[in-house]
């Protein structure tokens, strides 16, 4: 058991220094993969002009004033400015669909270089706010609709889009409304339900979605940019597939709803049109199949390539860097606290090597492995604390993934503040009923690479084994917060927003990083031991 004594105030004060320190280097390892993947630089270098040919991989294509731009996403602002300054007077026309007040956004921070050219032809329209389906978005979509309708085969369509995508083209197939798709939305979301069902779902239900774009932009080409926002990187389930063919079927969207037990709630109309399509579901994949000879995807931005950048940076700041996994999905609840066991873990394999915490260390190796991760990572992790012990070198473990909030509460958040919050909980757990972190201290950050971690004004939060002891000496009820999904309230108030992660919006999305930093310390690790 920890000793709960009382330590000096030198100690107090170098612990707190190199606390600060660590949220720094997280802070910059975060900063750093973000930079990675700014969609302007991701588009350049796959967008080739030689002369008037358009070169994308070994693809090449005539240009004569015959490019049309269509781009819906929270990233594509950036997007569009890169095509812009490649293919310039090439652009015959374009639309794009962005999230509300990102222009101005981007102005107030000085990101000129995200925003279109003064003479611009492309009409960029604002709408979905709080990533919700609204008039605006409609709007741009129905405009997006109408203008790839009215193409030929000598015109080639470039369609940028990127996380945030299915928000900010809604256009649902009659006699769904656009309120119902919105509502299906909220209801499905505060289920849990991973972005690759809700967009299932959304693809049964729209036009422009599950290869609906390509469909009504045919015969012209359609060459999809996408920057992927999905575990995995499945075209088909990032901003619902506009390009891609739909391997779902309407019998899933059904199957869904009654596991998640909303079928009573659903709008009736929804549930009649996914009926409808389930009987009809061989004819359409057929029909379906047979429309995608014109349309390419390709992903030329992703969770990966940040999270490589992500652990070079690390390695530069004199880290040994571990990536976990770019795909960590499930409940934001249960992977912060499995990222405290990964702490705890790493910390007690220290230990082991002078023979102690033997049969913690077996515990906790058995939680991980029902965690979900493999009994190889476990062993990696084991292998990685030994050469941190023997090298004295801090040790960087990173992730990358898109987690699930299942809403019970009435308070405000996202998934990236709810699963630091629970990390901090556990990692507090932990530091009042065992000696996992003596002589060590750590830091952990979650963060949307978006800059925006659910409806607010924050990209996600921090946390360390004494955040808990923090909120008790202020008043503040951390296990309530959890609990009323106010995880943004929690951060806002404790140590006067000390642990929240303020990036502004980003012009980037590639779902979120997870960063966990541990270094060992002569000291036991907290003012309030």
């Amino acid at each position: 058991m920890p000793n709960r004594g009382f330590r000096s105030n030198s100690q107090t004060i170098a612990t707190q220094i190199d606390n600060a320190v660590l949220q720094d280097h997280a802070i910059d390892i975060f900063s750093t993969a973000i930079n990675a993947v700014l969609p302007q630089s991701m588009v350049t270098k796959t967008l080739k002009l030689n002369g008037d040919q358009l070169i994308i991989g070994d693809e090449t294509y005539d240009l004569h004033g015959n490019v049309y731009i269509v781009a819906f996403g929270k990233a594509v602002l950036g997007m569009v400015r890169a095509a812009e300054d490649v293919l310039e007077d090439h652009i015959a026309e374009g639309i794009a669909s962005v999230p509300v007040g990102s222009q101005e956004d981007m102005r107030r921070v000085g990101k000129w270089d995200l925003l279109p050219r003064n003479n611009s032809r492309i009409q960029i329209i604002e709408g979905a706010a709080n990533n919700i389906p609204d008039e605006m978005a409609h709007k741009a979509a129905m405009k997006i609709y109408s203008l790839l309708d009215s193409l030929t085969e000598k015109d080639l369509v470039l369609a940028l889009f990127s996380g945030g995508g299915s928000a900010l083209l809604p256009a649902p197939y009659p006699p769904v409304t656009l309120e119902e798709m919105a509502q299906v939305t909220r209801i499905l979301s505060h289920k849990g339900a991973t972005i690759q069902q809700l967009n299932t779902v959304r693809k049964h239900l729209e036009i422009l979605k599950g290869g609906g774009l390509a469909k009504v932009a045919a015969p012209a080409k359609v060459i999809g940019l996408v920057m992927s926002d999905v575990v995995g990187n499945d075209p088909q389930f990032i901003a619902s597939g506009p390009t891609s063919p739909n391997n779902t079927t309407a019998q899933q969207c059904l199957d869904l709803i009654k596991s998640l037990g909303v079928m009573s709630v659903i709008p009736e109309s929804v549930i009649s049109m996914l009926v409808k399509r389930a009987e009809a579901s061989r004819h359409l994949k057929e029909r379906a199949e047979y429309q995608y000879k014109n349309a390419t995807t390709l992903i030329i931005g992703s969770n990966e390539i940040a999270l490589e950048v992500a652990q070079r940076r690390a390695r530069a700041l004199g880290y040994l860097p571990y990536i976990l996994s770019s795909s960590l999905v499930g409940n934001a609840i249960t992977t912060g606290e499995m990222f405290a066991k990964v702490a705890a873990f790493l910390c007690c394999s220290k230990a082991h090597q002078s023979h102690k915490n033997s049969q913690q260390l077996m515990q906790l190796e058995l939680d991980l492995i029902q965690s979900g991760l493999s009994k190889t990572t476990v062993n990696e992790m084991r292998m990685l604390a030994t050469e941190s012990i023997n090298t004295n070198v801090p040790v960087c473990i990173l992730g990358a993934g898109e987690t699930t909030v299942e809403v019970q509460g009435s308070g405000k958040g996202g998934r990236n503040q709810e699963m630091a919050l629970a990390c901090g909980l556990k990692l507090h757990e932990f530091n009042q009923t065992t000696d996992s972190f003596e002589h060590n201290i750590l830091q952990f950050l979650s963060g949307g690479t978006d800059g925006q971690d659910g409806p607010t004004d924050v990209a996600g939060a921090c946390a360390d084994p004494f955040l808990i002891n923090w909120a008790e000496k202020e008043g503040i009820d951390a296990q309530e917060h959890l609990d009323n999904n106010d995880s943004y309230h929690f951060y806002h108030y404790l140590r006067n927003g000390r642990y929240h992660i303020r990036t502004g919006l980003t012009g980037t999305n590639v779902m979120d990083i997870h960063c966990m930093l541990i270094q060992h310390h002569e000291f036991h690790t907290s003012e309030f031991s």
